[in-house]
């Protein structure tokens, strides 16, 4: 029998009466295996896995394995080792890991919250913490594969497809296809959220990924951060060497990277920005590639990302036409902290064919406040925003005006040190 489901019916005869039964049996879609407990069991969705993890009945080195296709019907919410759930208390040591066993699977749903969401894991105060690996390679070698996506264009507070809150801390997220298309103001794709205890959701990895909007609808944000303050701000979070790809959303404002209060110490590192559609617009709005907007944030480092082209590595053009649209490779509205701890260095943005209904402007990085290492003294170090080597690698036109307008760097109040255009 194939992993999956197969529904089974039989009926039963007595003389002139008979009576029909059916049900569905689901053949491995998911294995948790467990070296303390129940040592191997299978289960319909992420969802079941996570229960039974969350109550015990898998613990010691745990693994959760993905045979097949699962549609989540609800959250899939795993907690900290040492949560105390309705039937048993669970335990599980560092890491708990997530992957497939064969290619081209998917982890789908169509939740107006999150699709998964770690709660709290990390926070257990023992040596040896919990913490969970999500790879989406199958048994973890080679490309990524694995899908997870949650198809919901819902605006609520917490619409995702990955979730971090309470204190998530120390978790990886590595070489998975994500997609999701909330239209939430207040969470992304993937959201770190706030928390009623512990540090914050600290030390999480995004790398490696695959993120993009799912074919219902575009998000307003991939990644999304507002902390809770004090020490339990969202603080040192990589996000390295993504491709995360078509996702201005036509009608909404809209950015990649919306980091907003509470939030400290990013290093955002290696990823490419793209667009692999002629996208058109149908509103005025305002879009950003990576926004900052956190009058004390501190620490940050962007480094090293492409903001260009229709392909990976800034290859290739950037076709924009619809609406009267701002743009912004970067928008900066960071701590005044003197000397700098924020640095925006070696950053590629180029390779765009922004066509605008109006005179909205396009630029490149504009720093709004704060004290910025923009750039370096040494050219490596340097923001390139255009091309040295090629006429045209920025065009924006206004049909308004027939006329061709964009500030490559616009800064409004500090800058630290020296930037290389």
């Amino acid at each position: 029998m194939a992993i999956g489901f197969s529904d089974i019916t039989y009926t039963i005869a007595s003389g002139p009466c008979t009576s029909t039964f059916a049900y569905r049996v689901y053949i491995g879609i998911v294995t948790v295996t467990g070296t303390v407990g129940v040592p191997s069991a299978c289960y319909p969705n992420l969802g079941d896995a996570f229960n039974s993890i969350n109550n015990g009945v898998h613990r010691g080195n745990v693994e959760v394995m993905i045979n097949g296709n699962t549609v989540e019907p609800v959250t899939a919410v795993l907690y900290q080792s040492g949560f105390v759930g309705p039937t048993g208390t669970s335990q599980y040591n560092n890491p708990l890991r997530i992957y497939p066993t064969q290619g081209n699977l998917s982890v789908t749903g169509n939740i107006n919250a999150p699709l998964i969401q770690l709660n709290g894991v990390g926070t257990t105060p023992v040596a040896n913490p919990s913490r969970v690996i999500f790879d989406g390679r199958v048994n973890q070698v080679g490309v990524g594969d694995l899908i997870v996506t949650n198809i919901s264009t819902g605006n609520g507070a917490n619409t995702s497809t990955f979730q971090f809150i309470n204190s998530s801390n120390g978790n990886r997220i590595q070489f998975v296809n994500i997609k999701g298309s909330t239209t939430s103001l207040t969470s992304g794709v993937i959201h770190f959220s706030t928390s009623t205890g512990g540090n914050g959701n600290d030390n999480n990895v995004i790398d490696n990924n695959n993120i993009s909007s799912e074919t219902t609808g575009r998000p307003v944000n991939v990644i999304y951060s507002f902390g809770s303050g004090g020490a339990r701000d969202n603080t040192s979070v990589i996000i390295s060497n993504n491709n995360i790809f078509n996702f201005f959303n036509p009608g909404l404002s809209s950015q990649a990277l919306n980091i907003r209060a509470n939030s400290n110490g990013w290093t955002i590192s290696g990823n490419s920005f793209y667009e692999t559609t002629n996208f058109t617009s149908t509103s005025n709005v305002e879009y950003a590639v990576i926004r900052f907007n956190n009058t004390s944030g501190v620490n940050f480092n962007v480094n090293g990302n492409y903001m260009s082209g229709n392909d990976r590595l800034g290859i290739g053009t950037w076709n924009k036409t619809g609406g009267n649209n701002t743009f912004y490779g970067l928008y900066i509205i960071l701590a005044n902290t003197n000397p700098a701890s924020n640095s925006i260095t070696a950053n590629i943005i180029r390779g765009f064919n922004w066509v605008n209904s109006g005179a909205a402007d396009w630029t490149g990085i504009r720093l709004q406040h704060g004290v910025v290492l923009l750039g370096g003294v040494l050219p490596i170090n340097g923001n390139l925003i255009g091309s040295t080597a090629e006429s045209g690698s920025i065009t924006q036109f206004h049909l308004l005006f027939h006329t061709k307008y964009s500030w490559y760097l616009c800064i409004e109040r500090h800058l630290s040190s020296y930037n290389w255009l």
